[in-house]
């Protein structure tokens, strides 16, 4: 069924999507869809936890590859924004379901910053354990600013072309990195790249 739910929005799109249409996909009435979902947004908001999921594997998976701390906090970084890039573009419509989740607070999506939070926080204690990383902030705070960075970036702040968006999924990267790095690691100020995604605040220095 969220298959079928999947295939049509992605189509015609959520808005003109109707529980009608999914239950006629899978051959059964709307009211045996309603047995499962009390609403149309429920339908939309497993549809999208499936593909937030789908990230989050990727990411945790990337993150538990071997490396160093910054290689791996990197790794787990790029790689979120990176599969929201190809899940966004896969189909005409699916980018504006991410968009919806997010601008009206879907548990789906809810449920995803939170895990990405908490991935990073677990990126940050590898990384401030190993020297790599500054310790001179409140990691919570660190964390909570990470995710905004990635809140703004996906899905609306995405360019159109998935290969722009992978070049600037790897600046906002970049510019995360130099930002939580020790400040015995962290190269000048005139040397950090500049980017429109990257908040002021990490120039500054979040860590």
């Amino acid at each position: 069924m969220l298959k079928a739910a999947r295939d049509l929005i992605g189509v015609f799109g959520f808005a003109k999507t109707t529980v009608a249409d999914i239950a006629h996909r899978v051959g059964f009435s709307p009211s045996y869809v309603y047995q499962f979902f009390r609403s149309k947004q429920d339908i939309g908001n497993a549809v999208a936890a499936a593909l937030f999921e789908a990230i989050d594997r990727r990411s945790t998976a990337a993150f538990a590859e071997p490396g160093n701390a910054e290689e791996k906090f990197r790794r787990l970084v790029l790689t979120n924004l990176v599969s929201m890039t190809t899940v966004t573009f896969e189909a005409p419509h699916i980018r504006d379901l991410i968009f919806k989740s997010f601008q009206e607070d879907w548990p789906s999506s809810r449920r995803h910053m939170e895990r990405l939070k908490s991935s990073i926080c677990k990126g940050l204690t590898l990384g401030r354990a190993s020297g790599a990383f500054a310790t001179d902030s409140s990691m919570e705070h660190v964390a909570e600013a990470i995710v905004t960075i990635a809140r703004a970036f996906l899905p609306h702040g995405l360019p159109r072309e998935a290969g722009s968006a992978r070049l600037e999924a790897n600046r906002v990267t970049d510019l995360i990195l130099r930002s939580v790095a020790s400040r015995s690691a962290t190269p000048p100020e005139n040397d950090l790249p500049t980017h429109s995604y990257a908040a002021r605040g990490v120039r500054g220095g979040l860590a």
